[in-house]
């Protein structure tokens, strides 16, 4: 299991905006919920974009898992976070979550 989450340039002289998300109504467990600029991603393409999930590629490690520097064939950069197998709180928040 992980995720992956887009990078962008940021514009240190921009006007930052406030935004306020509204959490999301839970849906069934496993369901695929319809998401226009959602991408899903196979497992190959993650392991591809972090070349193997290759230690030089980590960025940090936590409860969850291991995060890992990656980037796309496009060119764009990818933070992918691995779920460590033995970890507990790394799958309750991944339930939670997802």
């Amino acid at each position: 299991m992980g995720n992956c989450l887009t990078t962008q340039s940021v514009d240190p002289n921009a006007i930052r905006s406030r935004t306020t998300i509204t959490p999301s109504t839970p849906g069934t467990p496993g369901e695929i919920l319809a998401a226009p600029n959602l991408k899903v991603y196979s497992f190959l393409d993650l392991n591809n974009a972090t070349s193997g999930f290759n230690r030089n590629m980590i960025l940090g490690a936590g409860g969850f898992g291991t995060v890992y520097k990656g980037q796309f064939g496009s060119g764009m950069n990818v933070a992918i976070k691995k779920l460590n197998p033995q970890s507990e709180q790394g799958l309750r928040e991944w339930q939670v979550i997802y």
